[in-house]
């Protein structure tokens, strides 16, 4: 089922592309085509398990409708088999060009660059569960309490299993995806690790497609976009050899690898820009959907605009109506971006995006919106984003480092069709949006917005790139390469130190917590709900159950009031006597006593009200249930 589970969807989108642009490559069907059918198939599973409930009879009837209308399109249209023919003549005649072999190599390097990265993801050690992603810490956590709920705890309709009893508004799409191969079997650590592999790869895929589009450069303009986004920093290198001048031996011993991440979280410093990969794409899962979703959007609207078809706008609303529970903040930046290609190129046409774009995301804004336990107030005026203060242009001087002249540099010197330069000048009203209005309750999270801005951008800056580079003026060769390690060095030594296998591996679960949680697994009915202490990592999550109270740090981002149940938590623990009518009207059926929870409340023993007892006893951790 495993294999259906990719192959299926897959096959379907392959042929859902047919219906695209006729003058698509092999290679970008096969891209697309594995985007489209999976969210095809995801967004299946999910209402029907509205109706169904998430098992096995909803998933292989999401299926086996996609599958169906695979097979229909493959019917009706025979293009395919003419396709793979001429992938493969077109294929055995590239093998013969010198270009070809060196794009295979750039390939390769890729490859093994994102496997590094995506088997970091989430590590399995004698010891017990690792990652050597530092920002994924917490975020590791978060997706597997969503995926393991789904898997394994009957959590349909969603609920927030770090809040129990409150609807998840978080996207979760994504993680219903993993939860779909995981129920079929898949090992869950294993299986984040490959997603990560797979979707990265499809996103780098998806710029390259994008950037070739947008520039009419096939050749080094795509690949230099690519490092763009894989390497994307500010100016942490400088302050890390500020001071040491050109000692050379001191700069290899520092910078291979570098102490620290070198785009963001300087000790010290103002940079908030921090590398993709580290810090999004990889940590904030949601956007291994969103960010190849945001791409595949601009394509199709490019294309619109491009060769006038309707087609081309209705499927990139119907894609962007689909956007809201993959990834939020990837939908407002379509939308933005999209009303002001909308006032730079006006057509009719627009019509066909904006009403299924607006009509399929309006009851996933309801449901998001109309959230109980709100903070209030997420949409603000934050003029100059993360600058506090600061003077707008030192502080994105700052942040953006090289990227910023140079990306002004590329508005004026890049060759480009003027189509093209307009088309990527709208971009601008998405950075615009995301340094006057605050769109999260966490200021630093309109970065996802900025995003937008920056991918739809890459193509300009590559082309600049890739002209001067080929240009044979030596001074101007030396600058623009110069220019372009300035660019990615802090990216590209953070991505480095981030490849090297058991560096920065922490500790999420001990051994003894992964036995735990797999216990409590077996030993709990799916949907019970366990208290446990303020912590990221808590022993609930890999039980698939629902937590009480989460990490106050994520209920607080997501936008959840959590403060009462921080209070309720503290008095649960400390004087449970007291409040033993109170856990019952919580619902609370399992209570954890381990470390987190002795530091945490300054108590070396829990002493259970009378109608609690101990299920079982672990080295360091006891597990109380509720009688009755």
């Amino acid at each position: 089922m495993i294999l259906s589970a990719l192959i299926f969807p897959f096959w379907t989108g392959y042929q859902l592309t047919f219906s695209l642009n006729q003058r698509l490559s092999f290679k970008e069907r096969l891209v697309w085509g594995f985007l489209m059918g999976h969210v095809l198939f995801t967004w299946l599973v999910y209402l029907l398990s509205l109706a169904l409930g998430f098992n096995f009879v909803s998933m292989t009837t999401a299926l086996a409708m996609t599958l169906g209308t695979g097979i229909r399109f493959a019917l009706k249209n025979k293009q395919w088999e003419s396709d793979f023919r001429n992938a493969v003549k077109n294929g055995k005649k590239a093998l013969g060009q010198p270009k070809t072999w060196m794009h295979i190599a750039a390939a390769g390097a890729i490859l093994l660059l994102i496997f590094r990265l995506a088997s970091k993801v989430a590590i399995v050690k004698p010891i017990g569960l690792l990652t050597g992603i530092p920002n994924n810490g917490g975020d590791l956590v978060w997706h597997l309490a969503q995926i393991t709920s789904f898997a394994s705890g009957n959590n349909f309709p969603p609920e927030d299993p770090s809040f129990a009893g409150t609807a998840l508004y978080y996207p979760f799409l994504a993680n219903l995806f993993s939860a779909v191969f995981v129920k079929f079997g898949a090992p869950v650590f294993q299986f984040l690790n490959v997603q990560s592999f797979v979707f990265i790869l499809i996103t780098l895929a998806a710029l390259a497609f994008y950037t070739a589009h947008l520039t009419k450069n096939t050749g080094s303009t795509p690949w230099l976009g690519i490092a763009l986004l894989l390497f994307n920093g500010g100016l942490g290198f400088v302050h890390l050899i500020i001071g040491h001048e050109l000692d050379i031996p001191y700069l290899l011993r520092t910078l291979l690898p570098p102490p620290y991440d070198l785009t963001g979280n300087i000790p010290g410093q103002h940079f908030h820009w921090m590398n993709f990969i580290s810090a999004l794409i990889v940590p904030q899962r949601t956007l291994l959907f969103g960010l190849p979703m945001t791409l595949f959007i601009l394509c199709l609207l490019w294309w619109g605009i491009h060769i006038g078809r309707k087609e081309e706008f209705i499927w990139a609303g119907l894609f962007a109506g689909g956007l809201p529970f993959f990834h939020g903040h990837t939908y407002i930046s379509v939308m933005i971006y999209a009303a002001a290609l909308m006032m730079l190129f006006p057509s009719r046409k627009w019509l066909y995006f904006f009403l299924p774009a607006v009509v399929l995301a309006l009851p996933q804004w309801i449901h998001i919106i109309l959230a109980p336990n709100k903070l209030g107030g997420a949409l603000k005026f934050n003029f100059g984003w993360m600058a506090k203060g600061e003077n707008i242009l030192v502080f994105w001087a700052r942040n953006l480092g090289a990227f910023l002249p140079i990306y002004v540099l590329s508005v004026w010197k890049a060759k480009l069709p003027k189509k093209s330069r307009l088309f990527m000048a709208g971009a601008l009203a998405v950075f615009i949006a995301a340094n006057l209005i605050q769109f999260a309750p966490w200021d630093w999270d309109n970065i996802k917005i900025i995003l937008t801005w920056y991918v739809a951008s890459i193509p300009l800056v590559a082309q600049f790139f890739s002209q001067t580079l080929i240009s044979n003026k030596i001074p101007k060769v030396f600058l623009t390469a110069l220019a372009f390690l300035l660019t990615t060095l802090s990216g590209a030594l953070t991505v480095y130190r981030l490849s090297i296998p058991d560096l920065d591996a922490g500790l999420i679960y001990s051994r003894e917590e992964m036995m735990i949680g797999e216990s409590l697994g077996k030993l709990t009915p799916a949907g019970s709900v366990i208290l446990g202490g303020p912590v990221t990592n808590q022993i609930t999550f890999l039980a698939g159950r629902k937590s009480y109270a989460g990490y106050p740090g994520w209920l607080w981002s997501h936008g959840i009031d959590d403060t009462w149940r921080e209070a309720e938590v503290k008095q649960f623990y400390l004087n449970p006597k007291e409040n033993e009518d109170r856990l019952k009207q919580a619902g609370i059926d399992y209570v954890i006593f381990g470390p987190a929870e002795k530091k945490e409340f300054k108590m070396e023993n829990w002493e259970p009200p009378p109608s609690f007892a101990r299920l079982f006893k672990a080295k360091n951790y006891e597990i109380f249930r509720r009688a009755g």
